[in-house]
């Protein structure tokens, strides 16, 4: 219970920002590699809802799941934490829905051809800079 004008102290052993990030990451890794949730919970010991739970962050993710985690995706644990040059340049991929992202990145690596591969960067570029909201203009 808190007293009007004080903040709640949060539980230290609570999940929060990097628990969330990591089960985005821990999402973004199962559905990239076609594992749906009990697939991945069946591999792991735990319960399909156990693995939502991690991926919401609503579940704290423990050194040893998370080599366990890694093995079953076959990532590096380095690949579910942020904080380098390149896991910055990453978090951009984390799309609001997953299997959007993800579909989009697996067609464009079936591109094999490099000059297509450009035009697909240059068309999502213009694309991305004309969904934009346009300015409202006066009357």
């Amino acid at each position: 219970m808190t007293v009007k004008g004080q903040k709640q102290k949060k539980n230290q052993r609570s999940a929060g920002d990097a628990d969330v990030n990591l089960g985005k990451r821990i999402r973004l890794r199962r559905v990239e590699q076609g594992l749906s949730q009990e697939n991945l919970g069946d591999a792991l010991g735990v319960s399909f809802q156990q693995v939502q739970k991690y991926e919401k962050g609503v579940n704290r993710v423990s050194s040893t799941r998370l080599v366990q985690i890694a093995a079953t995706l076959g990532a590096p644990v380095m690949f579910f934490y942020t904080g380098n040059s390149r896991t910055r340049e990453f978090d951009g991929l984390l799309f609001d829905d997953a299997n959007l992202g993800i579909r989009l990145l697996r067609s464009y690596s079936q591109i094999k051809n490099p000059a297509l591969q450009k035009q697909m960067i240059t068309l999502a570029e213009i694309l991305s800079t004309e969904t934009k909201a346009p300015k409202k203009e006066e009357a």
